[in-house]
């Protein structure tokens, strides 16, 4: 540890002599019916470079769009628009006007913490934050909750509403990071540091496919940032990251190295008996790599490299301890995006390429497997105007999925897929949306599915939108259902849910704002592992019914630079499966989740206060008594100030876990930590010029 932090140091000094302070502007463009316009070129008339929005609308400036610069807006179809930087019109929403509508004026709306689409939800880190547990983080988005095998070193998926890990789609920057072997995607190998924002899209989703069932979480990773980071804390933390932007014109690149170290043996009980969690160390090395270039006023191209690399302890369940056990998994991704913008619309080709490994070894069972999940993707996305009133949407993609067993044995699959959506306005306050999808694999499988939406948007002061889906979804046997050995079973069949969603969003007031879903999800033919004569083999059995309804608010009170977000989940999930167990509620389906976050930053000051509570969850069903998981309340909180020295800045923030230090498991048999304290120093620079 002497040695790392002497070479971060020697960073932050090397650095020290090309930048200065840094702060960058973000936000998000929209149209007349508040939906993102992709691809929209930003030019700054001031210093004639250029940036562009992503897929949805948002935009993220470097520190050379500096206050005071005019910012003019430029997208085929829509009047150009004219804004001069300033700190008044940060992280704000920018709207546009077609140009076959009276020219009006550039407004802002609502932050962009809070999505504008009704599917949508949105959380992003701020400079104090940026390091901050991505568990921590993903716990503000309403309906998830977190699969954890124990403190850092344990695997964690993602679940929402009450469904498996399998049935959420997991994204980084738009692409689907889905390991093929399981169906899941371990969150644990996406350092937090990478991460600037996620979106949770609940509906509307059937073009991405089998395992979109609950949902998709799109993690989107950080960009214009210049920094060193230290952190220190309990369980033997310390991680250090550098982020480095460079641009030149129409082009910017950012690059993120760091790493992470804890030893993670924290205490915890059992039976009246305290003990310490061993062999539950974790260390992580990561690279990242991202440039954006806008080769012409239609066409851009982007590059994405993510590489990270895990060696992590496997401690094993709290009465059976395992001190040798080990897991070295990698995750390596790359993609090439070629963007186009047209008088009649916009689209996109992207290039997907994903390599895992995960090598386990364990002596106390004489087990030793190695396995490799290699996926590639090509994407065509094109978006077609035919009328002002009806847009087409389109989606075609090619991908070859193959899992490599011990490297001996091997499996392979292609999967071809199409969806078509109609986007039709017939009035400015309705919005009508049917998509079909198809998706096929040679001797395999073939689903078509299809959903159908409206949304309106009525002329009232406190209501924005009401909006109502209905979706039927799928999800694709993965490779470890079909061809584990022994027990994988070949005959599998496609799951499939039947979706119906009602949201609508409000004003309440100049400063609050809440959303309401209601939902209903019909599930069949899911696969569930049942015990054979001497080994287990899955099925598709398994029936379930959820409903419920999840409140949302969120406040922004700029008088004191104070926000807050708080959300309600309340499920009603049912086994359908006839027997014993018939009706009873799901495995690891909490009834009741509460949510509430605060961060107040007074002028270089930033406070920080999140408390978290999940209900009871059947773990397991049993005879007489099933086994419950208790219910537990998390409390979180971080004290951050800003330094200014010599025209830098060094941001301290001391960060509490678990303050009341409750014992809990998100997984039965695996304790999470106990309370632990943090200390991140960020030391932020500003470029004066740096050419590519």
């Amino acid at each position: 540890m002497y040695y790392i932090t002497k070479i971060f140091l020697f960073i932050l000094l090397v650095i020290n002599f090309a930048f200065s302070l840094s702060n960058y502007n973000s936000g998000k463009v929209v149209d007349e019916n508040n939906d993102g316009i992709p691809v929209v070129y930003i030019h700054d008339l001031n210093k004639d470079i250029w940036n562009i929005t992503d897929s949805e609308g948002n935009y993220y400036l470097n520190s050379s769009f500096q206050n005071g610069d005019t910012l003019e807006f430029i997208h085929i179809g829509y009047h150009s628009k004219k804004v001069i930087l300033n700190d008044e019109n940060q992280r704000s929403i920018i709207s546009l006007t077609p140009k076959t509508l009276q020219l009006s004026e550039v407004t802002y709306t609502k932050n962009i913490d809070r999505a504008v689409n009704n599917n949508e939800v949105q959380i992003v880190k701020s400079e104090y934050s940026s390091n901050s547990e991505t568990k921590n983080f993903i716990r503000k988005l309403p309906g998830i909750t977190i699969k954890s095998y124990g403190g850092s070193a344990g695997i964690s998926s993602i679940s929402i509403d009450g469904g498996t890990s399998t049935h959420t789609k997991i994204l980084v920057d738009g692409f689907d990071l889905t390991n093929v072997q399981n169906g899941q995607m371990d969150i644990s190998q996406l350092p937090a540091p990478f991460i600037k924002s996620i979106h949770y899209i609940a509906y509307d989703i059937n073009k991405y496919g089998s395992g979109s069932i609950d949902g998709v979480v799109d993690f989107k990773p950080w960009t214009n940032s210049n920094s060193v980071t230290l952190s220190y804390g309990s369980f033997g933390h310390f991680s250090g990251n550098t982020k480095l932007n460079f641009y030149y014109k129409n082009t910017s690149a950012d690059i993120l190295i760091g790493y992470k170290k804890d030893e993670g043996n924290y205490s915890y009980s059992w039976k009246d008996n305290n003990y310490e969690r061993k062999n539950n160390d974790f260390e992580q090395k990561y690279f990242s790599g991202r440039v954006s270039a806008i080769l012409t006023k239609r066409i851009y191209a982007k590059i994405f490299l993510l590489r990270t690399e895990q060696n992590r302890g496997v401690a094993g369940q709290k009465w059976s301890p395992n001190l040798i056990a080990r897991r070295k998994d990698d995750l390596f991704t790359s993609a090439f995006t070629l963007g186009w913008n047209s008088k009649n619309g916009h689209g996109k080709f992207d290039l997907i390429y994903r390599n895992s490994d995960d090598d386990y070894s364990n002596p106390n069972i004489n087990v030793n497997s190695f396995f490799e999940n290699i996926t590639t993707e090509g994407k065509l996305d094109q978006n077609y105007n035919f009328t002002k009133k009806i847009k087409l949407l389109g989606n075609l993609s090619l991908r070859n999925e193959v899992l490599k067993m011990n490297k001996i044995n091997s499996h392979e699959r292609i999967l071809l897929k199409n969806t078509i959506s109609i986007l039709y306005k017939p009035m400015k306050i309705i919005k009508i949306k049917p998509t079909v999808n198809y998706e096929f694999s040679p001797d395999e499988f073939e689903k078509v599915s299809y959903s159908f939406g409206t949304t309106i948007f009525p002329k009232q002061k406190i209501l924005e939108s009401i909006s109502l889906h209905y979706a039927n979804l799928y999800r694709f046997p993965s490779f470890n259902d079909m061809y584990w050995e022994p027990g994988g079973n070949s005959e599998l069949r496609t799951e499939k849910t039947d979706v119906f969603n009602c949201s609508s969003k409000f004003k309440l007031s100049k400063f609050t704002e809440m959303d309401i879903n209601l939902f209903y999800k019909n599930s069949n033919d899911l696969i569930q592992w049942m015990p054979q004569q001497s080994y287990w083999q899955p099925e598709n059995i398994a029936k379930t019914i959820r409903y419920g309804y999840k409140i949302s608010f969120d406040w922004n009170y700029k008088p004191l630079n104070m926000i807050g977000k708080f959300h309600y989940d309340h499920l009603i999930s049912k086994n359908r499966v006839e027997g014993n167990y018939y009706n009873k509620s799901l495995r690891y389906a909490p009834k009741n989740i509460v949510s509430f976050n605060i961060q107040w930053q007074p002028k270089k000051a930033y406070v920080n206060l999140q408390i978290d509570y999940t209900d009871e969850q059947i773990s397991l069903y049993s005879y007489p008594n099933d086994v419950i998981l208790k219910p537990y309340l998390i409390i979180n909180s971080s004290f951050g100030y800003s330094l200014g020295i010599f025209k830098r800045s060094i941001i301290a923030v001391v960060s509490v876990e678990n303050i009341l230090n409750k014992e809990y498991e998100t997984i039965h048999g695996y304790p999470e930590p106990s309370r632990s304290y943090k200390l991140t120093l960020t030391y932020n620079f500003k470029k004066k010029s740096k050419k590519l």
